[in-house]
């Protein structure tokens, strides 16, 4: 399964079934004698059939839909894992330790959407985030993660409620594309076109981020042989080679190995530093920061944290994955989202403490594989999603048809050209100040998508359904959702004027 940040999804049943096979596998792990001296959180990694986008988040592939939006493909679903449980269903109801029937129907939907969800959230941002954080100190900076998961959180729960009282409504299965998603439950062509610039926009921000850092980190590895802007250029034109030839049932494997090597690099990277971390951690958790503009600092790091833990453009897929059953959709929600919570804090605690030393660059295998998969995947799933979009301005309307993705689907040429082309511009503009790129998405794409967005879903289907549906989030959830991703902007966009106007009259 291939899946951006934003926007389509594209998405094989082989896949699905994929999900469905490691998460009983992840179970088996668990549940196995520990006298086997490995730890399964190792494991983990398989176990995301999907590529993790960024977020900032954020990033990430999109899914495109290959016949998996109707019942026939979640009934599949489900005969895929129950192929695997029937080796072993007599052993196991003889040594009664694991219900078949519960993790069939239960445990093994919510891991795998839970996963899924994990591993479309954790990308490239997490590079950037200990050094953001090392301004307001890590204390502070706790809170600001807490915060923005507990806003992700709700956003997430939102589109849920949205999307099974949509299924609940027609009957029918919710469109796997976000933007698709969005068009059906506001009525409106107009907003999809909105939600495709804003896309386009922080999709290209982030390959920018990404296209520099790169560039930076190659010069650094090759000691000035080469120059950064011509590791970022071949950088671009490997990714364009890549994306432009390649179909999306090779692309999903390529973004499979990615994914495995980013988490079994991180847990190699991770593990150790925790242990040589010098500091004692509640000494560090209430260590000041260093800059001298605390409230500065913090509005620097709280975008990228929020766009870092971004997954809400998925979530249509979850609830599929689940079939609509709100408390496993919830469960795998709160899992799958609180995974990458405690993943960037304890990176950003290990590298504050001193037990991990980020600024190495690519010195040595394990840093190296997780700085160059982590880009890779997060590259990936932007030009996608860039390529996706401008795709569906590119081909005229009476085609898009044309473009029903198979297997053995491919982008055109072209749009994966543009996309690069629009990333290359914005790594020019941000070449001084990296951060910025990842900053103003942050500010503005994730507010706007998963904050003042999925509020205004869900106000329009409570005042299309005559009678109210059971079990909805509170009002509250909704109006503080909604008030607090507005403020946020507002008081980005006056930082920014304001910025503008001394940068006039100096």
């Amino acid at each position: 399964e291939i899946r951006s940040e934003f926007g389509h999804s594209h998405t094989s049943s082989s896949n699905m079934k994929t999900s469905r096979h490691v998460a009983l596998c992840f179970t088996l792990v668990i549940l196995a004698p520990s006298s086997l001296g490995l730890s399964s959180s190792r494991y983990c990694c398989r176990l995301a059939p999907s590529f993790y986008q960024m977020n900032d988040s954020i990033l990430s592939l999109k899914m495109k839909s290959v016949g998996g939006d109707d019942a026939n493909t979640r009934r599949n679903n489900n005969l895929a894992a129950v192929s695997v449980l029937d080796g072993w269903k007599e052993t196991e109801k003889e040594s009664g330790l694991i219900n078949a029937d519960f993790l069939e129907s239960s445990l093994i939907p919510v891991l795998s959407s839970s996963f899924l969800i994990t591993g479309n959230t954790v990308g490239a941002g997490m590079l950037v985030l200990p050094e953001l954080a090392e301004g307001p100190g890590m204390g502070i900076s706790t809170t600001i993660f807490l915060a923005s998961f507990l806003i992700n959180l709700v956003s997430g729960l939102i589109i849920a409620e949205v999307a099974i009282n949509q299924h609940a409504n027609s009957g029918n299965d919710v469109p796997s594309s976000f933007k698709d998603f969005a068009q059906v439950n506001l009525n409106s062509r107009s907003a999809a076109t909105v939600i495709s610039f804003i896309s386009i926009f922080v999709n290209g921000l982030v390959m920018a981020f990404n296209t520099v850092k790169i560039g930076d980190m190659g010069a650094d590895a090759f000691q000035g042989a080469l120059s950064s802007d011509t590791v970022s250029l071949a950088w671009v034109a490997c990714c364009t080679a890549l994306i432009g030839t390649q179909t999306f049932s090779s692309l999903s494997r390529v973004t499979s190995l990615l994914v495995t090597g980013l988490f079994v690099s991180f847990a190699g990277i991770l593990l150790p530093g925790l242990a040589h971390i010098t500091q004692d951690p509640f000494t560090l958790l209430f260590t000041p920061g260093i800059s001298s503009n605390i409230m500065a600092s913090a509005g620097e790091l709280a975008p990228v944290i929020l766009m870092s833990l971004v997954y809400q453009n998925i979530v249509p897929t979850v609830t599929k994955l689940n079939d609509y059953d709100r408390t496993k959709t919830t469960m795998s929600i709160v899992l799958g989202s609180f995974i990458p919570l405690v993943m960037y804090l304890a990176w950003t605690f290990a590298v504050l403490g001193g037990g991990i030393n980020s600024s190495a660059g690519l010195a040595g295998p394990l840093i190296s594989t997780f700085f160059l998969t982590t880009i890779a995947g997060s590259s990936i799933g932007c030009i996608v999603s860039l390529a996706e979009e401008i795709e569906s301005f590119l081909q005229p309307s009476g085609n898009n048809s044309k473009h029903a993705s198979t297997e053995n689907d491919k982008f055109s040429f072209l749009s994966v050209a543009v996309s690069v082309c629009i990333s290359w511009i914005g790594a020019m503009y941000f070449e001084s100040d990296l951060n910025d790129a990842l900053k103003i998405a942050g500010a503005f794409g994730s507010p706007l998508l998963y904050g003042v967005l999925p509020v205004v879903m869900a106000f329009i289907q409570r005042q299309q359904n005559e009678q109210r549906t059971q079990q909805q989030l509170p009002i509250a959830a909704l109006t503080t959702l909604g008030v607090v991703s507005t403020g946020f902007m507002g008081n980005e966009i006056a930082q920014s004027a304001g910025d503008a106007i001394g940068m006039l009259t100096n």
